[in-house]
């Protein structure tokens, strides 16, 4: 589509009012502002679909350390309780060897 030269002289240019013609610094700050704005708005979109989402065991590691930060964790085990087990005193005899049946044949 080609386009006659004449008719394109004919053509008047766009008036503008003096008002929308001018471009200062007032309006340069604005457009900085709502450029400033929508960045955050889009930052703030962003966070919510890429933000790290928790696993199993990032929620059970969790749980296990709350207690502990909240000052209630169990403290070490006291040295009566671990003498209550059910190990054997010693008789002061050396132990019996243990005889293992032989499985070799003849």
């Amino acid at each position: 589509m080609s386009t006659d030269p004449d008719l394109v002289a004919r053509l008047r240019p766009v008036r503008l009012p003096a008002d929308f013609a001018a471009f200062d610094g007032s309006e340069v700050l604005a457009a900085a502002a709502l450029g400033i704005l929508a960045g955050l708005l889009l930052l703030a979109l962003l966070h919510l679909v890429t933000r790290r989402r928790d696993t199993a065991l990032t929620m059970a590691r969790r749980e296990i350390a709350t207690p502990r930060r909240q000052g209630k964790a169990p403290g070490p085990i006291p040295p009566r309780a671990c003498a209550k087990t059910s190990v054997p005193r010693s008789t002061g005899r050396a132990p019996r060897p243990i005889s293992m049946p032989s499985t070799r044949r003849s």
